[in-house]
């Protein structure tokens, strides 16, 4: 699932840069954002298949990452630092180069091909930008660096990672230590002033996926075989449906993230290993690398694009170009393996030469 998710998004991506509007992919607004539910939505989260592999994304590490955290907080073993440790090692060890070499490849783009859409990016490339990028702060303080849209979802991600185990220390130790509750609390509080409404509802959708870790599972396993499939096309046509008609996300996104949980939830129950060679050696593959694909598509894409054709104009949709098109992706999913190999490969070993000292709470 999340490395479908991730090739759906360089899909998307890939499409509008070539295809189809390259400010519309790169999330740049031109008509205004839309409103619902009494707030502007930036362009970002009008749904597209794009929009719609993130909400995958979020449903999963609710899933992973709020279960892990649900767990340890239960038994008593959770810790802050490492919980930060292991969340901030995890997210940086790939971002970090991959924001240089994005900012790097705006600013050559402003530089050779002065006057196209993609080159504009290049005013959003900035140390205050960078670092304000590595403090999650994009969308928040400061625009995403340069071309890279999708670093919106990474701040959202960032900014859960924290709020969800203060909620759950608020209101599962407000009787045995009310200082430290109403503390996490206030930390709680304090995020949501930081970040909004918009991410609050995200937030909600993020723990459908912390909500099926802790589900007991019931289902008898000689059903799951046979619901898993339903799962399967249940949420796919309700892609087709969120692509075809484009309701507002406050409609759209939590049917979507219903689907993702319950399919997550389904497979919770699959005990039995992959069947066949091929699809566990894939989609291990695809998994591994989907982070690092994510992160760093779109400065490439972008860059291609100028490159290719100055112009920016949308390609003609003809089999001669789709398969030209083809190639590219190709080559932009084999440069992100190797960053992938240079950098987040190397997570654990970042993580194991880390000394966190014992901070308990």
């Amino acid at each position: 699932m999340r490395g479908a998710a991730a090739l759906m998004v360089f899909a998307a991506h890939s499409r509008a840069m070539f295809f189809g509007s390259t400010k519309a992919a790169l999330g740049i607004a031109q008509s205004g954002p839309a409103k619902a539910g009494g707030f502007a939505l930036p362009d970002y989260l009008i749904p597209s298949g794009g929009h719609q592999a993130v909400l995958v994304f979020f449903v999963l590490s609710g899933l992973l990452v709020g279960g892990s955290a649900i767990r340890k907080i239960f038994d008593g073993t959770f810790r802050w630092i490492d919980y930060l440790g292991a969340r901030l090692s995890r997210l940086w060890v790939p971002l970090i180069p991959i924001l240089v070499l994005g900012g790097l490849l705006d600013l050559a783009a402003a530089h050779y091909f002065p006057g196209t859409p993609a080159a504009d990016s290049a005013g959003r490339v900035s140390i205050p930008i960078f670092l304000g990028n590595i403090a999650f702060l994009q969308d928040i303080a400061v625009p995403y660096l340069g071309s890279n849209g999708p670093l919106w979802s990474l701040s959202f991600e960032w900014w859960f990672y924290l709020a969800f185990p203060l909620l759950l220390i608020a209101g599962m130790r407000l009787r045995s230590s009310p200082a430290q509750a109403v503390l996490a609390g206030l930390l709680a509080l304090a995020i949501y002033f930081l970040v909004g409404p918009i991410f609050a509802f995200y937030f909600i959708l993020w723990c459908f996926g912390a909500m099926v870790a802790v589900l007991p599972r019931r289902i008898p396993a000689n059903v799951i075989p046979k619901l898993i499939p339903v799962a399967v096309a249940v949420l796919l046509a309700v892609n087709l449906l969120v692509w075809k008609f484009q309701p507002y996300p406050l409609v759209a996104d939590p049917l979507l993230a219903v689907c993702a949980a319950a399919l997550c939830y389904l497979l919770l129950h699959a005990e039995g290993p992959a069947r066949g060679r091929i699809y566990p050696v894939l989609a291990i593959f695809l998994a591994r690398t989907s982070y690092t694909l994510y992160l760093a598509h779109c400065p490439m894409v972008s860059f291609l694009n100028c490159w290719l054709d100055p112009t920016e104009q949308p390609w003609p949709i003809t089999p001669a170009n789709i398969v030209i098109v083809l190639g590219w992706q190709a080559l932009v999913f084999a440069l992100c393996y190797l960053l992938y190999r240079a950098f987040e490969a190397n997570t654990d070993k970042v993580r194991g030469r880390m000394a966190l000292p014992r901070l308990k709470i």
